[in-house]
């Protein structure tokens, strides 16, 4: 059977939200980069980050990351692997 893909008109005043965004760099500089070019272009949008949810990981043992990071005068937490 065919897959069917349905197109529903929302009112301009429903609250879309995009969940679950996951960035991933090598260098902690490029993520700050990357979430404050994300904060930019949400804003065009009407999107605003949530920054008491967002939350930074570090997957390299060999690095003892800072416990928040600050990005555009919002603070993240950064959380064990």
């Amino acid at each position: 059977m065919a897959s069917r893909w349905v197109m529903r008109l929302l009112p301009t005043w429903t609250m879309l939200n995009a969940d679950h965004v996951s960035l991933l760099a090598s260098m902690l500089e490029v993520v700050v980069l990357a979430l404050i070019i994300l904060q930019e272009e949400s804003s065009q949008l009407g999107l605003e980050i949530n920054w008491s949810k967002t939350k930074l990981q570090a997957f390299d043992d060999s690095i003892s990351p800072p416990p928040k990071v600050s990005v555009h005068g919002h603070e993240a937490d950064v959380v064990d692997s």
